[in-house]
């Protein structure tokens, strides 16, 4: 379903990612590991076409996207729940959702997606007439994740969820992302909390320096020691 090829990109004249290269099928919750500036965020901002490649090609259900518009992306199914929440906070929770579908034209299927947030998320339905701001922090992550959802994403990336986030609301969330499995829609995951990362996935991609090191999966990764040593602090 997705298919990145020697992929290069940054930032102006500096190049975080040199010649990225990964597969991604239908239905694969992956996580992105690595320390800050490893290039976790990059590869999102590629994919979902905030930053324009220097190099390389991004492939997403058999068509080449790399420099379309991020707009032309939400429509082909691309859908990022940016780091920092990001929601519109002088707009109310509803108002954020229907934004989320703002690329849709069917009225019904909106209708049952607005619902099924609210089910979903049940205290987004108890402050759906709220302003997002007044939202606290766990709060305001489920809406943006939420708000993702209403797009009906066919491929959902989701950068750092549990920033800020209480422990308690960091469970909450991951257990949701945890329970999005099934289906054909792909998850791309970046997450600092590496455990909570790796038991919401299939799949781990371990990048160091703008390159890819480790692909394994997500519950073998947790048993080599190196990584341990170098992720968890473990000896």
């Amino acid at each position: 379903m997705l298919h990145v090829r020697n992929l290069r990109a940054g930032y102006g004249d500096r190049i975080v990612l040199d010649g990225i290269t990964l597969s991604i099928a239908a239905g694969e919750r992956i996580c992105l590991i690595g320390h800050n500036g490893a290039g976790k965020s990059t590869i999102m901002k590629s994919i979902t076409g905030q930053i324009r490649p220097a190099g390389g090609e991004i492939h997403f259900a058999g068509g080449r996207v790399d420099g379309m518009a991020p707009e032309t992306l939400v429509r082909l199914g691309i859908v990022q729940v940016p780091a920092g929440r990001r929601v519109f906070p002088q707009l109310t929770v509803r108002q954020n959702l229907e934004a989320g579908a703002f690329v849709r034209r069917d009225k019904a299927g909106v209708a049952a997606d607005m619902d099924r947030m609210m089910r979903q998320f049940p205290v987004l339905s108890s402050k759906a007439g709220m302003r997002a701001g007044v939202l606290s922090g766990g709060e305001q992550q489920m809406l943006a994740i939420a708000r993702g959802l209403m797009a009906r994403p066919r491929l959902l990336l989701v950068d750092e969820p549990s920033l800020g986030l209480s422990p308690v609301m960091v469970d909450e969330v991951f257990d949701f992302l945890a329970g999005l499995a099934g289906g054909d829609m792909i998850l791309v995951l970046a997450e600092q909390n590496v455990r909570k990362a790796l038991a919401a996935t299939d799949r781990a991609i371990v990048l160091s320096q703008g390159a890819i090191v480790a692909q394994m999966a997500s519950a073998q990764l947790l048993s080599d020691t190196e990584f341990r040593r170098a992720y968890l602090g473990a000896e």
